[in-house]
């Protein structure tokens, strides 16, 4: 259940990170970080790979979920803490007339914690349906889950009009 919740925020993170970037920085600014966010993805998700595989070769499923878990918290600690920040330093650019950027080294933590977290937990899903349901049933259970996953996302989409109306 949690990987199905953790799925959807990283699905609704990656859907809105321009917009959020944009609300937080200058258009530059936003397009800068937005294009950094792409090649961290890519970068960070390759170089996960051999530790991923290693957890799951020699881990038991509770050490995996464990880790899961603790990536997922400090990603979406990172995630909700940096408006809290930015709020904190508009406060500050509105008495001295500057505008500054909002914790960029923040938001970057959460672009690495998130690259890290995405091929992590989909290795873990496929891990743990593997372990628990053992190999032979591996392809009917995995077919279930792709196509039960994109009707979960249809929660995506209210939770993004939801965001666009309060934060409009």
């Amino acid at each position: 259940m949690c990987l199905c919740i953790y799925q959807l925020r990283l699905n609704f993170y990656i859907s809105t990170v321009d917009n959020q970037m944009r609300q937080f920085a200058s258009p530059e600014t936003a397009e800068q970080m937005t294009e950094v966010f792409a090649i961290l993805v890519a970068a960070v998700g390759l170089a996960v790979i051999l530790p991923v595989g290693w957890l799951l070769d020699t881990q038991p499923t509770s050490v995996v979920q464990g880790v899961v878990f603790a990536v997922m918290t400090l990603f979406g600690l990172v995630v909700y803490v940096h408006p809290f920040f930015f709020f904190f330093q508009l406060q500050i650019i509105q008495t001295q007339h500057r505008r500054m950027i909002p914790v960029a080294q923040l938001q970057y933590v959460s672009f690495i914690l998130f690259s890290a977290a995405r091929p992590l937990m989909y290795a873990a899903m496929a891990d743990c349906v593997g372990r628990l349901f053992k190999f032979h049933n591996f392809g009917k259970l995995w077919g279930i889950i792709a196509f039960i996953a994109p009707i979960v996302s249809q929660f995506q989409v209210k939770n993004k009009n939801i965001k666009y109306k309060i934060y409009a």
